[in-house]
C-alpha cells in the first residue's frame, strides 16, 4: 500500500472508524447482489469487533495483529471461500480509504501476515437422469 507517509499526524488524530467508512462505502453500491455481499461482510466484521471489544476501531488502530485475529475469526466461523471473500472486501475498504485520501497510508501494511490460500476450482458435476 503506497501513498503519502508524510502526514502520519492525520492518521493519529482521525476519529473516523472503520465501520463508519464501511457503511458509507457500501451505500454507494448500486447492484443489489453486491450490496448484500458487502453488507454481509460488514456484519461479520462488526461481529468480530464486538467479540474483541473494539466496536469503535479507528483506522490508525488497525495493525497486522488485528487483521490476523479477524482472519482466524473468519477461518473458525465460515467456509474458506467466504473467508477469502470477506477478507477481500475488508482489504478493499482499507485500500479505498487510502485512495480517497481520507487517511494516509499505513507505515506497515496491516495485511502483511495474511496469506489466503487460493481456492481450487471445483468441476461442476452433471446430474444423473435419476
Amino acid at each position: 500500500m503506497r501513498g503519502n507517509n508524510n502526514n502520519i499526524e492525520t492518521l493519529n488524530t482521525s476519529a473516523l472508524t472503520i465501520l463508519d467508512f464501511w457503511y458509507q462505502h457500501n451505500s454507494t453500491t448500486k447492484n443489489a447482489g453486491t450490496f448484500a455481499a458487502r453488507t454481509s461482510a460488514l456484519n461479520k466484521f462488526k461481529s468480530f469487533l464486538n467479540s474483541i471489544g473494539k466496536t469503535g476501531l479507528r483506522f490508525q488502530d488497525l495493525n497486522p495483529n488485528i487483521v490476523q485475529q479477524y482472519y482466524l475469526y473468519l477461518s473458525n466461523d465460515v467456509t474458506p471461500r467466504s473467508t477469502k471473500t470477506y477478507m477481500g472486501y475488508f482489504k478493499s475498504v482499507i485500500k479505498q480509504v487510502i485512495k480517497q485520501q481520507v487517511i494516509p497510508t499505513y507505515p506497515v501494511d496491516p495485511f502483511i501476515n495474511i496469506k489466503i490460500p487460493t481456492s481450487k476450482n471445483k468441476k461442476a458435476k452433471a446430474l444423473t437422469v435419476d
